[in-house]
């Protein structure tokens, strides 16, 4: 018995990683999505380029992954800023022909619009607005907060007598949320928009 419930702990436990986990990045993934359109109307001032690097990851497939990294100046109000912000939901692992086209957009370019926070000047960004493949990230959270979900409340079901039934039916939701949002973030991750260059100014 104090096996089995060691065992039912353990996996408590997961269950719970899981759940937080999954909540972590669905309420950060809203977050940025949500910032990026209130971006839009955000005021624009000219900034300066200091920095362009670039990544390169192998994938498993035999290709590449390229991820751009900026660092930029900005004035309001005599006050200078640096920034790093390409696009709130910009950093998850981007595979397309869009991220060589933003690589080639920044690493020549000299002065770029940046867009800043009107009550928070150190908050900018250089790309604003919605793009559909940050939604891969969401459906992935929610992956793993319904897969959490579904463990405890299968565990609380089985092993205890607290509304097994009731229960039982959040398990069975549970499991079609999660195969529902897994096939949602392939789908989002493989088709969804990333045209984070076609958001951003270059002055010169």
């Amino acid at each position: 018995m104090k096996k089995l419930d060691a065992t039912l702990y353990f996996i408590l436990l997961v269950a719970s990683l899981f759940t937080l986990l999954g909540g972590w990045l669905v309420v950060t993934t809203c977050r940025d999505i949500a910032l990026g359109i209130v971006a839009e109307d955000w005021p624009q001032t000219p900034g300066r380029v200091l920095e362009f690097t670039e990544d390169s990851d192998n994938t498993a497939e035999g290709g590449n992954t390229w991820v751009a990294h900026v660092r930029y100046g900005y004035t309001v109000g005599g006050q200078a800023y640096e920034g790093t912000t390409i696009h709130p939901t910009y950093g998850s692992p981007p595979s397309s022909t869009v991220d060589h086209r933003l690589i080639s957009l920044l690493k020549s370019a000299r002065e770029v619009r940046v867009f800043h926070d009107r009550a928070e000047p150190g908050r900018s960004t250089l790309s604003t607005g919605f793009h559909s493949g940050s939604l891969a990230v969401f459906f992935a959270g929610f992956t793993f907060f319904a897969a959490g979900l579904a463990m405890t409340s299968f565990l609380l079901g089985t092993f205890t007598s607290f509304a097994r039934m009731t229960m039982g039916w959040v398990a069975i939701g549970s499991v079609l949320a999660v195969m529902i949002c897994f096939v949602l973030a392939i789908v989002f991750l493989v088709a969804g928009g990333r045209d984070f260059a076609s958001g951003i100014t270059v002055v010169r």
